[in-house]
């Protein structure tokens, strides 16, 4: 039997980038098959009756340092040096995940997450080694 792991995302999620960068490894070293799934996470937090993360924790500075300070610990671990934070997150996914809903990301799911707009919302850099902490 095969093992499957399906991963929600909405591309307004900087842990929603990160996690395909290192998923293809993990599902090759388990045998598992990764199902990527568009899901709009404004419309969770909204159903939920939440926020998201940064507008229920933006006002205590030491919690988004902490969550900053995970997230640096995983681009250093996988080495994801491209990656920089978005100043402007929350950003409004709506149009793009309804995009990437009428499509079919399954067939391609590298291609939908390493696809322009996520570039665009993850503001990839030129960093290279040699500036590396």
């Amino acid at each position: 039997m095969t093992k499957t792991l399906d991963f929600l995302f909405d591309f307004g999620s900087p842990d929603a980038y990160l996690a395909p960068k290192v998923l293809p490894q993990i599902a090759e070293r388990t045998g598992a098959r990764v199902n990527y799934i568009p899901c709009l996470l404004g419309g969770i937090f909204k159903g939920a009756d939440t926020q998201s993360p940064m507008q229920a924790d933006g006002n205590i500075p030491a919690k988004m340092q902490y969550e900053r300070l995970e997230m640096q610990r995983f681009i250093t671990r996988h080495d994801l040096w491209r990656f920089a934070f978005n100043p402007d997150l929350p950003v409004n996914t709506l149009p793009l995940m309804r995009s990437t809903g009428a499509q079919d990301p399954f067939s391609a799911p590298q291609k939908c997450f390493f696809s322009r707009p996520a570039k665009n919302i993850f503001k990839l850099t030129n960093i290279n080694s040699a500036s590396r902490p």
